[in-house]
Parts: structure tokens; C-alpha cells; sequence
């Protein structure tokens, strides 16, 4: 009788320690899944850092005209009323190259099937007088849900035209 005691305690407490391990190990596997997806989330934000800043350093070297980003950016399109370039990327950040009759609907929703990020500068409406020319450079991942990655302004001031820069020294 005394024998069946200590085997069912013994009994019990094994199952006691199997629960405890497989509690434990649930907790690691989520553990390690949250951390597979903060580590691919990282490197998107780094490489849409990394592209925004490209973007935003070309649009300003390129004097804030869009249509020069063509010729820095040669995958990307401009889109019919020359507001919004936009750049289409590969899930492995690979450009893609997009046709000449795709770049008009680029500033829409429509993207290539395979892209899986889009890098888009649009052109911000300026102030009345000012000769700041300004755009927002965005990076985003594309699919169900589209999601900003990263988001930054750019902008780079123009000459005023001569006839604006002598009216008021000519007074």
C-alpha cells in the first residue's frame, strides 16, 4: 500500500515537471517568433531608412525636379502630371523594373504583382511666394494592408525667377 503512495506521488510530481517544460517551452517558441519577426521588421526599416534618405539627398542634388530622379533612378517612373516618382522593390529589396505605360498609373494603387515595397517622392504644393520646393519620401510595404515603413521630407530651395529678385532692390 505504501509502495502505491509513493509511486503515484512520484506519478504526479513527473507530471508536475512535463507541464512546467512544455509551459516553458510555449513561452521560448513565442519568444523566439516575436523575435524573427522584430528582426525582419528591423531590416526593412533600415533599408527604407536607407533608401528615403537616398531619395530625399537625390531630389535635393536634383534641384526638386522629379524628372531628373528618372535618370539618378532608372527603374523608377514618374507619373503622368509629374507629381509623385515612385520606385517598386522585390521582397529582397531587388528594384523592379517598371514599363514605360505603368509609370502612368504610379501614383495609384496599382503596383507590379512581385512588388512587395514601393519608394514614392511626392511633390508637396508650395506656399504662395515661397521658393522652397518641397516633397514627402515614403517607403512602404505592399500587400494586404499597406504599411509606411519610414517617411521623410525633403526639400530644397529654388532660385526666384530675376524678374522677382530686381523688383524689390529696384524699390
Amino acid at each position: 500500500m505504501e509502495n502505491d503512495h509513493k509511486s503515484s506521488l512520484f506519478l504526479m510530481e513527473l507530471i508536475l515537471a512535463i507541464f512546467f517544460f512544455a509551459l516553458a517551452s510555449a513561452v521560448c517558441m513565442r519568444l523566439f517568433a516575436r523575435s524573427h519577426t522584430l528582426r525582419g521588421d528591423t531590416e526593412d526599416l533600415n533599408q527604407g531608412v536607407f533608401l528615403a534618405q537616398s531619395a530625399a539627398a537625390a531630389f535635393e542634388s536634383a534641384g526638386g525636379d522629379l524628372s531628373q530622379l528618372v535618370q539618378i533612378f532608372p527603374e523608377g517612373s514618374l507619373d503622368a502630371g509629374g507629381q509623385v516618382f515612385t520606385v517598386y522593390y522585390q521582397s529582397s529589396w531587388e528594384p523592379l523594373a517598371v514599363p514605360a505605360q505603368a509609370g502612368e498609373a504610379a501614383g495609384t494603387s496599382e503596383s507590379p504583382a512581385e512588388a512587395a515595397y514601393r519608394l514614392s517622392v511626392s511633390l508637396e504644393e508650395p506656399a504662395s511666394g515661397s521658393s522652397l520646393r518641397q516633397a514627402q519620401v515614403t517607403v512602404s510595404r505592399l500587400g494586404g494592408a499597406q504599411e509606411t515603413i519610414f517617411s521623410i521630407p525633403a526639400a530644397v530651395q529654388t532660385p526666384r525667377k530675376a524678374a522677382e529678385a530686381e523688383g524689390p532692390q529696384a524699390a
